[in-house]
């Protein structure tokens, strides 16, 4: 039975008997609905007069004005289906009756043959048995495939309710079967994972052409993918696409055409091959002459031992040969940059001695008679035969008289003797361990010691890592060389004492070098003199007394560079750091601009050897620093562009655009603040009070604390960001994180947060989506919608959500007006200026050249304000947001929403919730009343 009774004479614990609705028809409480004072007052509040409510039966009768009397009654629970969505409604017990078992309710579903329940959310309607309809729905995930002018798009929704998500393999293979080949499988992943909700496109309509550049710029390929639906790429779209990559030298007709062809679809071809650097080969000096096995088949034959090899060489025989160097080329890569060749470096020919002939073209050196090739210093002799030294092993045998050969016994060693009535002397002796004052001992008279010990000398000229003997005088008292570096820079002298010591006399050095070809300078020749004189007072052992030095050449300076950015590492000294946080500072360019200017190389001074010749000066390299990754050299050869943005940095003598700066752990003292015109990757934190700045994406692999963090495209947060209330983020793409929690946040995309969003304040142009927690506390707005599972909580902190409120552009709206007032006020007082030049341009021929100069300079001046001014007037257009796209913003609950959470959609409908609302359900503003309704979604 039912009876209507007034709104003061409703009580709590009643059962209404019908639908109960608003004076505008919204449904405030359904059929079924067990009363409660909230409730009863909320009707009051809305103008409800009366409601029917069920009389009789367990729960007793009920009369206008009198106490309602109950009997036990146990609860009770039923089931009803609207349309694709399963209902429960759960009734509490009364006056100790039992409760509803959760264990029954899911016997009559499975009894009822009801399927798709989400158990978790059935079970907490009956433990909490208020009485109301509680959708228990499980919805899977759904997803959709477009194809349009835009191209192929994919939208994938996520489950509701602890339904089964779309798996990658049934997008995938509906993909397949519907033919769709050219996708970006990997955004397929992404959108699958995910799961938005949102349209995203994961190819293209038309087919694409794709060009791929090598490392060093000398090939680029390109690889085709066809169309989806839609039209081929033609030979116009190739060749746009290689202009596009700035592939504009060595194009391969042939290849594109094949690329182009359906059945190499999806290969890469190379279409283009820069010509390559042929580097030049450097003159190369060869000795043709090997050991002859004339001496060696000698010494076989009669038992000797040679001690010195040699090689006899025979009249006309090739001893030295120059193979000449070989000039190189430069070459060309794909994008027309010249690739420059090191130049061939030359070398001369040894100078020819005696016997030794120099060929007309200055290539060879040949033997002009017979004899054993030798070098004293950097001539090349052909010496008689005599000086081969052997060791014969028995007493008085020799080899044969007519080799020229000259044998000795052993007990001959430091001995003259005679051949053929002229005297030779065998250079070979044995020497006794030398040290200062110490003199030689012959081999054979070993109790003969010399009458005058002779003297050491060693200055302190340092003996240079390499030497050449160029001249020599040895007897059987001493031995006098001259030796020079193998840069001919420097003149040394050397002296060894052997038997019977004597002094050196200057006459003798003299003769020296008068026969190596050497004339020192007045200042070599008199401090040489001034030495030479204290050797001739007596025996002295001399060991590498520099005489005399040439003039080194002066390689010229490599091309000046002159940066026009600053890219040296700027750390702080410890005298003047003054701030700790700024620990780098990065040369951020873009795309085109100028990173350096090569200026001329410097020619050097040429230098002087000892023998007066002149050593060349080696230029400068004309391009001391190559243009690498992202950076090309202008047509001139001179000027490097930059071929991309992101920061500029210098390895290895290679200049190169870096759009990438990587981080490996948290942003702290150790690396600074961060101004980075790329991409920013952090593996760890960014930490209270540092500021990064990326003029692209910045990747986060941990939190972000109270930082200052302005990002130029999206902003992807592996954890969560704690503000702590101070630090502030502002962001002109999207923002995807796992949790906000006392955050500021400014966006002009969306917001995607996986938990919950607590204490924070988010504003953003786009929506703002939770997919698993909800909102707690702080004030979140989202221009084009807010989406969250939960609003506020049970105890009831205040939340602030609000659609369709463009707060970041309202700001941005200010600054771009309060920019065109200050611009019109500037355009006003130029064009005052330069009125009458612009109705009348043949006044600027009366002008005299400076006043004709400066009335052109306004005149450009107007021109680039005025773009300004379109430019800006653009922007406002695209920030502006009409009503009727305010008004289409929805704030969506999908679980429930608490009492205390302030609502507000467009810029007039507010609600502050009272009581708990359950999902799913949106709140829109109703454009006829003005009001903010509540729809179930």
């Amino acid at each position: 039975m039912e009876e209507r009774l007034d709104i003061q004479a409703l009580q709590q614990d009643q059962v209404l008997a019908r639908d109960v609705r608003a004076p505008d028809g919204t449904l405030l409480a359904q059929q079924g609905t067990v009363l409660t004072d909230a409730l009863i007052g909320r009707f009051a509040e809305l103008g409800i007069e009366s409601a029917w409510v069920e009389t009789g039966g367990a729960r007793g009768e009920t009369r206008s004005g009198t106490a309602i009397r109950t009997r036990p009654a146990d609860g009770s629970f039923r089931f009803v289906r609207k349309k694709d969505a399963l209902f429960i409604t759960v009734l509490p017990p009364k006056a100790g009756g039992a409760p509803v078992d959760a264990e029954r309710v899911r016997a009559e579903a499975q009894q009822e043959n009801l399927s798709h329940v989400d158990w978790e959310v059935c079970e907490r309607a009956v433990r909490e048995a208020r009485g109301v309809p509680i959708d228990v729905t499980a919805r899977d995930g759904t997803f959709l495939l477009e194809l349009d002018d835009a191209g192929l798009s994919l939208t994938v929704s996520h489950p509701l309710s602890g339904g089964r998500k779309v798996g990658l393999f049934q997008v995938r293979k509906e993909i397949e079967l519907r033919g769709y080949r050219w996708i970006d499988d990997a955004h397929v992943q992404r959108v699958v994972s995910a799961a938005t909700g949102r349209k995203e496109k994961i190819g293209e309509k038309n087919g694409t052409v794709r060009i791929q550049v090598s490392p060093d710029r000398m090939s680029a390929e390109m690889t085709v993918a066809g169309p989806n639906g839609g039209a081929p790429p033609n030979e116009e779209e190739a060749n746009r696409a290689l202009h596009h990559a700035k592939v504009t030298h060595g194009i391969l007709p042939p290849e594109v055409e094949a690329a182009l062809q359906p059945e190499n679809w999806g290969k890469p071809f190379t279409v283009a091959r820069g010509d390559s650097v042929v580097e030049g080969a450097p003159a190369r000096i060869l000795e043709r002459y090997k050991e002859s096995g004339t001496a060696r088949s000698l010494a076989e034959r009669f038992g000797c031992t040679i001690l010195e090899p040699h090689t006899i060489v025979e009249k006309g025989e090739v001893l030295v040969e120059k193979t000449p160097a070989v000039p190189g080329k430069d070459g060309v890569d794909v994008s027309g940059a010249a690739r420059r060749h090191r130049s061939a470096m030359d070398r001369e020919l040894p100078r020819g001695g005696a016997n030794v002939e120099r060929s007309a073209d200055g290539l060879l050196l040949t033997a002009a008679a017979r004899g054993v090739p030798s070098f004293e210093g950097i001539v090349l002799f052909v010496a008689p035969l005599e000086s081969v030294r052997v060791e014969a092993p028995d007493e008085g045998r020799a080899l044969e008289a007519g080799s020229g050969i000259l044998g000795l016994p052993r007990e001959a060693i430091g001995h003259e003797v005679q051949r053929g009535g002229s005297p030779c002397l065998a250079r070979l002796f044995r020497k006794t361990e030398r040290r200062k004052g110490t003199a030689v001992i012959p081999a054979s008279a070993p109790s003969k010691v010399a009458a005058e010990p002779a003297k050491v000398i060693e200055p302190a000229d340092e003996r240079p890592a390499r030497t050449v003997e160029i001249a020599s005088d040895r007897n059987a008292h001493r031995e006098i060389a001259l030796h020079t570096d193998t840069d001919r820079l420097h003149l040394f002298l050397t002296v060894r004492q052997r038997s019977d010591p004597a002094a050196v006399q200057p006459a003798e050095v003299a003769a020296l070098m008068e026969r190596a070809g050497i004339i020192l300078p007045e200042e070599d020749a008199a401090r040489a003199a001034e030495f030479l004189a204290t050797l001739s007072e007596g025996p002295a052992e001399v060991r590498w007394k520099r005489l005399a030095s040439g003039r080194p050449p002066q390689p010229g300076s490599d091309a000046p560079v002159n940066w026009a950015v600053r890219i040296e590492d700027d750390r702080p000294g410890e005298e003047d750091q003054t701030n700790y946080y700024q620990v780098t500072r990065f040369a951020n360019v873009r795309q085109g601009d100028v990173l350096f200017t090569l200026g001329e190389p410097g020619s050097g001074a040429d230098g002087l050897d000892v023998y007066g010749n002149v050593i060349p000066a080696s230029s400068g390299a004309a391009v001391p620093i190559q243009a690498g990754e992202n950076a090309r050299f202008a047509e001139d050869g001179k000027t490097c562009i930059a071929d991309g943005d992101g920061t500029v940095l210098v390895k290895n003598g290679v200049a190169s655009v870096h759009s990438i700066h990587r981080v490996r752990g948290d942003v702290d003292f150790h690396v600074g603040n961060i101004d980075f015109n790329g991409v920013v990757e952090v593996g760890g934190n960014i930490l209270d009070e540092f500021k990064v700045k990326a003029a692209a994406d910045l990747l986060v692999g941990g939190n972000i604390e109270g930082a200052e963090v302005e990002v130029g495209r999206n902003l992807r947060v592996r954890h969560g960001i704690t503000g702590h209330e101070k630090g502030r983020i502002r962001v002109h793409g999207n923002v995807e994180a796992k949790y906000l929690n006392g955050a500021r946040l400014i966006v002009d995309g969306d917001v995607t947060v996986r938990a919950q969003i607590l204490n924070s304040t988010v504003v953003c142009r786009g929506r703002v989506v939770v997919q698993q927690g909800g909102i707690l506390g702080g004030f979140t707005a989202g221009l084009l919608g807010v989406s969250s599972p939960v609003l506020g909580s049970e105890v009831g902190v205040k939340t602030e959500v609000a659609a369709g409120v463009d707060l970041v552009g309202s700001v941005l709206l200010e600054e771009i007006e309060k920019a065109l007032a200050d611009l019109d006020a500037r355009i006003a007082r130029v064009e005052s200026a330069v009125l009458p030049f612009l109705e009348r341009p043949e006044l600027l021929d009366d002008l005299s050249e400076e006043k004709r100069e400066a009335a052109r300079k306004l005149l450009v001046r107007l021109g680039t304000m005025k773009g300004q001014r379109e430019a800006l007037e653009a922007e406002r257009d695209r920030l502006a947001v009409s009503p009727a796209e305010q008004n289409r913003a929805v704030i969506a609950v999908s679980k429930r929403a608490f009492h205390n959470v302030d609502l507000r959609v467009g810029p007039a409908c507010r609600k502050r919730l009272e009581i708990e609302t359950s999902g799913p359900v949106k709140f829109r503003p109703n454009p006829e009343t003005g009001e903010l309704e509540t729809f179930r979604a």
